[in-house]
């Protein structure tokens, strides 16, 4: 009998190792027929390793970024993406590694990703480990969704990004911005973390634009920043560590994760009490007639009230963090970096505050107009310029679904594909020797443009959806601003501009702003 109960333990152990290791044997199987298959076509990479794939390195090359940099021209794609940098360096525009057992194509070459982006869009899916990721900033927002879900989220926040629309939303912008000009006017010189005014400025522009309320200040609305870059950086430090080798990790009660936990309870409390104010209130916020307006939180209330099958009020709440974190990072980060080229570099600045007093002049005293805005040459040649040193988003990451061809490289399903926006718009081939110093005069050529915007904001149907709304804001915060104020560096500036984890600069930006 003891014998009989002693083989079943056996057996039932065996069983369970089995079962345990099968996945993971399988896992290790398909990394190892990957690299073979992307070996035979020719495309290089580091040594194969099983188990830890090139995590070794990526993890010291992420360690060896410096603390800061010593000159104003250091290529950001270092300090960011520092592993898809020295690969890109090392093996060419094409290569292959592994992130554990994760098979990785890092394509480096405009064209080729223009076919992800767009021509093969529908081979691809939103990569598991990036949803993974922006699901603990964003839940199921429209930028996690995939297939009939996300075609149906898209839809009803469309309407909300026209630029027609888009023009009504300009009172919202200028009127964050005068408040923060009356603040900084109360002293002749003020001293500001740039990045910090910039963050809350652009959170107060998209709650007045997008719900139709206020976040209660500079201090509030930094905190919720903090908070969401907090759940995003560290998401994508644990896509590089060995932690996410680790069964179950993000579960564990570990300080980091409570701490991620109490930040992603913050935003969502805040947020709910947005909705649950408009829901109460039942109104339509007031154009300058006095008719009533549709915001981007009317239009998903409404939804909700007519049982859309994917518009309940938690994806609701998942759309506003959505539109709360992606809807002013951006311009939030642009405006903080072109506020500190423009401190380096007075020429530039004097050029655009003297463009900015002629459009004024033209248009009578008047406030400028989104055509009017669109006239500043000069403006949007620096906001292009620090798009490319600075891009908000460095990788977009897609997944293969079903076997296909980029270029002359057939892709197998399972493989994720890495677009180094970042390497992209700081490449010698593309944007000339100068490609890591501050000239705006490149986007003379409309090209030039246009290869940034589609960088910077991606391309094809999943292109950035705020695109219009980043642009016309960050034209008319810094427009206004630079009319009234000017700005330089305080002593004890440091710069470093990003690190692996955002884009954001490391020491804060201490800027001294004196009034005109």
């Amino acid at each position: 009998m003891e014998d009989f109960l002693w083989k079943i333990l056996c057996s039932c152990g065996v069983f369970l190792v089995v079962w345990l290791l099968a996945p993971a044997a399988r896992s290790l199987w398909h990394a190892w027929r990957f690299r073979c298959f992307y070996a035979k076509q020719g495309i290089p990479g580091p040594p194969f390793r099983l188990i830890v794939g090139n995590i070794p390195e990526i993890h010291k090359l992420f360690n060896s970024v410096p603390k800061f940099e010593t000159s104003f021209h250091a290529a950001t794609k270092f300090r960011v993406i520092p592993d898809l940098a020295t690969f890109q360096q090392t093996y060419g525009r094409i290569s292959v590694h592994e992130l554990g057992s994760t098979t990785r194509i890092l394509v480096a070459d405009t064209e080729l990703v223009k076919q992800v982006l767009m021509s093969r869009s529908s081979s691809y899916i939103k990569a598991d480990l990036s949803r993974q990721i922006l699901r603990a900033v964003v839940g199921r927002g429209v930028v996690v969704t995939d297939g009939d879900f996300w075609r149906q989220q898209r839809k009803i926040l469309n309407p909300a990004f026209k630029l027609a629309y888009l023009k009504g939303l300009m009172r919202h912008m200028s009127g964050a911005g005068e408040d923060l000009a009356r603040k900084w006017s109360s002293r002749e010189t003020t001293r500001i973390d740039a990045h910090r005014e910039m963050a809350a400025l652009t959170l107060d522009v998209i709650t007045r634009a997008s719900f139709g309320a206020t976040i209660g200040g500079t201090n509030t609305g930094y905190a919720a920043f903090e908070c969401l870059d907090r759940l995003l950086s560290t998401g994508l430090l644990y896509l590089n560590s060995y932690k996410r080798l680790i069964p179950g990790y993000s579960f564990l009660p570990t300080r980091e994760n409570l701490h991620l936990r109490r930040s992603e309870q913050y935003v969502n409390t805040l947020l709910r009490d947005i909705i649950r104010n408009r829901w109460a209130e039942k109104t339509r916020n007031p154009d300058e007639n006095g008719k009533p307006v549709y915001d981007l939180l009317d239009m998903m209330l409404e939804a909700v009230e007519n049982k859309s099958p994917t518009m309940t009020m938690d994806q609701l709440l998942d759309e506003c963090k959505t539109i709360f974190f992606a809807g002013h990072s951006t311009t939030a980060l642009t405006l903080t970096w072109s506020l500190i080229m423009l401190s380096v570099h007075q020429e530039w600045q004097q050029r655009a505050r003297d463009e900015i007093f002629a459009a004024h002049k033209r248009c009578g005293g008047r406030d400028l107009s989104a055509e009017d805005l669109s006239s500043l040459e000069v403006v949007g040649w620096i906001i292009h310029e620090v798009l490319r040193l600075f891009p908000p988003v460095s990788t977009v990451t897609r997944q293969c679904h079903q076997a296909h061809e980029i270029g002359e490289f057939s892709i197998l399903p399972g493989t994720l594909v890495l677009c180094p926006l970042a390497l992209l718009l700081q490449s010698k081939e593309d944007w000339g020797d100068d490609v890591s110093e501050f000239n705006p005069e490149r986007f003379i050529n409309k090209k030039t443009k246009d290869i940034s915007e589609f960088v910077a904001f991606g391309a094809g149907p999943r292109m950035c959806l705020g695109m219009n709304f980043a642009l016309i804001e960050a034209r008319l915060l810094l427009s206004l601003l630079l009319a009234k104020f000017s700005f330089t560096l305080a002593e004890d500036y440091v710069h470093a501009p990003g690190s692996p984890v955002s884009m954001k600069p490391v020491y804060g930006a201490p800027l001294l702003v004196k009034k005109l």
